[in-house]
């Protein structure tokens, strides 16, 4: 959001919301704050998103799913901005920073939003200068401008990070993007923006996403090619392995036990040298031959077969690679993630860093510390992962309140699953959902038993008998 952008925003914001009160304080499922407020007899929904890639601050048009949880910021503005009047709204030093004045019970309180550097932050303090909480807490030690409760706020230097109206760090947004009717409101102009550039956010993610896994996928293919092409290669021997016993066969009377090694003359005269088992007869060295012949036979369709198979597999992913180029739109590019992870190429292995082993089958398989845990890849992989595959004493979870995957870890001998195995099944479980992109998730789970699908649901839906939940941070492979 750049400072013209932000400056016309924020002129509006003044206009509506002056005056009214803050009823009440929460924040959305990826962490952004929401303040609701009531200016003569309207409920306005108030956006501060400190989102890395894209921070902001407008009105929703529709008011988003309050999130359970509790942060520390905002647990301080809800004991101490509960019914407190705005009497403010605008940009402070010329910069790319939100102060919010507000008032309760005769003590002024600033809510100063930053929306620039790395990580854009949200302080309160009092009348004054002095944090009375903040939301990314920057430590005294070794930094120019510590941000912590107790300390007097100071504005950030101008051209150290900052970046104030003529430096940008993210994409510039202006309205003309969206071509607005004139009567739009700047903030609802503003929201659909934003919306669009969510999207297109997503798409990229996704895009990135599919390349990554495709070019993994094709180099492992390749690499299966090559081996079993270098496989055949060995296998070639088996005709030699059929002529030796041949021979063997042809030079019975000179041959007797105790021959290690002969030279024998085949139809053409030429002498071939033939290895022999010492402690046994000729016959039984020939068929000994025949066997060995028989089996490298049998294997080199096998291999001829896998390397036809493989090279197919080479191609199908080149032919995804291609679509996957030619994808324009978001839903052209899930299909396509579709297919990739209903007929991706094998994996195997698996280190403490928790590496798929798997990607052909509807669910991920990650081997972590000893433990098998299952992530489901879509609707039908987690209704695989919940009604097929778990057992009443496995470990179930899922991010809590928003789609995502079903997370499994198997637990055949009814143990008790270590403290930092159920944290990374967590993890896997915030990072394979539509919160991936929270800095914290929550996620529920319960053991397995507890975990049934109604009657008529569709795959993937299900309800708990039981629950608890935990607050991770979504992590990957």
């Amino acid at each position: 959001m750049d400072f013209s952008l932000l400056t016309q925003v924020l002129q509006e914001l003044d206009a509506n919301l002056s005056g009214g009160r803050i009823d009440r304080v929460s924040r959305d499922i990826r962490g952004n704050l929401l303040l609701n407020i009531i200016r003569n007899r309207k409920n306005f929904t108030l956006l501060l998103s400190p989102e890395r890639e894209m921070p902001r601050i407008h009105l929703l048009s529709t008011r988003p799913e309050r999130f359970p949880a509790s942060s520390g910021l905002e647990l301080y503005l809800k004991t101490h901005l509960g019914g407190a009047a705005i009497t403010s709204i605008g940009p402070l030093n010329e910069d790319r920073i939100v102060e919010i004045r507000c008032s309760r019970t005769r003590k002024e309180y600033r809510i100063i939003f930053e929306l620039f550097g790395t990580h854009p932050n949200i302080i309160l303090c009092n009348g004054s200068t002095k944090i009375l909480a903040v939301l990314h807490p920057v430590q005294a030690e070794n930094v120019e401008r510590p941000l912590q409760t107790g300390l007097e706020y100071t504005f950030p230097r101008k051209g150290g990070g900052a970046a104030g109206k003529g430096v940008q760090e993210r994409p510039s947004f202006e309205l003309n993007d969206l071509s607005p009717d004139e009567s739009m409101p700047v903030n609802h102009a503003v929201e659909q923006l934003f919306a669009q550039h969510a999207e297109a956010l997503n798409e990229s993610r996704l895009r990135k996403e599919l390349t990554r896994m495709l070019d993994k996928a094709l180099v492992k293919a390749s690499r299966k090619v090559a081996s079993i092409q270098d496989d055949l290669l060995k296998s070639g021997k088996a005709e030699e392995l059929r002529i030796k016993g041949d021979l063997v066969l042809a030079n019975l009377g000179s041959l007797g036990k105790g021959v290690e090694k002969a030279t024998l003359s085949g139809p053409d005269g030429s002498g071939t040298v033939v290895k022999l088992d010492p402690r046994r007869t000729a016959v039984e060295n020939a068929e000994s031959y025949f066997r060995k012949y028989k089996k490298a036979k049998a294997g080199h369709a096998l291999l001829a077969r896998r390397l036809e198979e493989s090279r197919g597999e080479v191609s199908r992913l080149e032919q995804l690679g291609d679509e996957l180029h030619a994808a324009e739109t978001f839903d052209a590019l899930s299909e396509l993630q579709k297919r990739l992870g209903s007929r991706g190429s094998s994996g195997s292995g698996g280190t403490e860093d928790a590496e798929p082993v798997s990607i052909t089958s509807p669910y991920r398989t990650f081997r972590y510390a000893g433990w098998e845990i299952l992530v489901g890849k879509n609707a039908e992989g987690n209704d695989v992962i919940t009604r097929e595959i778990s057992r009443p004493d496995d470990l179930w979870l899922h991010a809590d309140g928003t789609s995502g995957s079903h997370v499994l870890v198997r637990n055949p001998g009814r143990a008790e699953v270590p403290q930092h195995v159920f944290l990374k099944a967590a993890s896997l479980a915030a990072y394979y959902s539509r919160a991936k992109g929270s800095s914290k998730v929550p996620v529920a789970y319960t053991e397995a038993r507890y975990v049934k699908r109604p009657r008529g649901a569709k795959p993937g839906l299900v309800t708990l008998l039981r629950r608890r939940t935990i607050i991770v941070a979504p992590e990957g492979e």
